[in-house]
C-alpha cells in the first residue's frame, strides 16, 4: 500500500513523498516536491493523494480520511 510522508529537511522545508512500506523500512517510489509554507505543502500533499489514486486505479475508501503517517 503507497502512503504520504513528510520529511523534513535540513534547510527547514517538509519533503512529501510517496512510499512504499516493507516491514519498517520504507521504498521511495516517487518524490513530489518540498514545501516551505503551509499552503505548499497542502498543494503537494493533494498531488500526491491524486498521484496514488491514478497509479494504483483503487478508489481511496474513506475519501476524506488522510492517508498520511
Amino acid at each position: 500500500m503507497l502512503r504520504v510522508r513528510k520529511v523534513m529537511t535540513k534547510s527547514g522545508s517538509a519533503a512529501i513523498q510517496v512510499v512504499h512500506y516493507t516491514g519498517r523500512t520504507a521504498k521511495i517510489v516517487r518524490h513530489m516536491g518540498s514545501a516551505r509554507d503551509d499552503i505548499e505543502h497542502d498543494l503537494l500533499i493533494n498531488k500526491a493523494r491524486e498521484w496514488i489514486d491514478k497509479y494504483t486505479r483503487q478508489p481511496n475508501l474513506f475519501p476524506g480520511k488522510s492517508k498520511m503517517y
